[in-house]
């Protein structure tokens, strides 16, 4: 197991460096979404299509590498649908009192290969909605009576959190016809000199001030 923090250029000298030393490698797991450095480290060591890779994500380096078969498959997390479905099912409760029918629901785990890539995404564009997508995602119970407000406090700086924006912005336009507006905010001090900070004290005070306008 090797820990890279997400640095592109630490992924791709510990790969190769791992290539070297372990002849024997058939495969490679990449927990997070830099699966396209690990690609470029097996490529310049001459091991494409021997060393199988497996990655996170749907990102435009990622799936270019699917694209051309460097690495093998793709776990897509659903970033539009964990959007999309948090704000219809949070209408759905507000609005007719429904509930989830378990504890923890989770958004579906799609695995993304040469066979299916283009069914997820397309080059130029990114990643869109298919058809057998959009089939399982929640739809609106009733329209409700008073008009509700919801703001959705998100994360930007990737194409995963893109995607998660396109899934709310997508739930938004739906629910204008259910007499409900959705807002997609950053919260104040998200964006640092140096960085980007996604902690409780960030986004603890978004919340609070949330409430406080009122925001159902």
């Amino acid at each position: 197991v090797y820990e890279t923090t997400f640095d592109e250029s630490k992924s791709f000298e510990i790969s190769k460096n791992i290539i070297k030393k372990h002849l024997e490698l058939d495969a490679i797991y990449v927990t997070h979404s830099g699966g396209a450095s690990i690609a470029n480290a097996v490529i310049e060591s001459g091991k494409s299509g021997k060393i199988k890779i497996v990655a996170h994500d749907l990102s435009s380096d990622t799936m270019h590498h699917i694209k051309n078969g460097t690495i093998t498959a793709t776990i897509s997390q659903d970033g539009f649908g964990q959007g999309y479905e948090t704000v219809i099912h949070l209408f759905n409760y507000l609005n007719s009192g429904w509930k989830p029918p378990v504890p923890r629901m989770l958004t579906t785990l799609d695995l993304v290969d040469k066979s299916n890539w283009d069914q997820y995404w397309k080059p130029g564009q990114g990643v869109f909605e298919s058809e057998k997508s959009k089939a399982r995602r929640p739809k609106p119970i009733t329209k409700s009576s008073k008009h509700l407000k919801i703001v959705f406090i998100g994360r930007d700086g990737n194409e995963f959190f893109d995607s998660v924006k396109m899934g709310v912005n997508s739930a938004a336009e739906l629910l204008k016809n259910f007499n409900a507006t959705v807002e997609w905010q950053i919260p104040k001090g998200y964006r640092t000199a140096n960085g980007l900070d996604a902690s409780a004290k960030v986004f603890g005070p978004a919340i609070e001030d949330s409430i406080q306008k009122k925001y159902d």
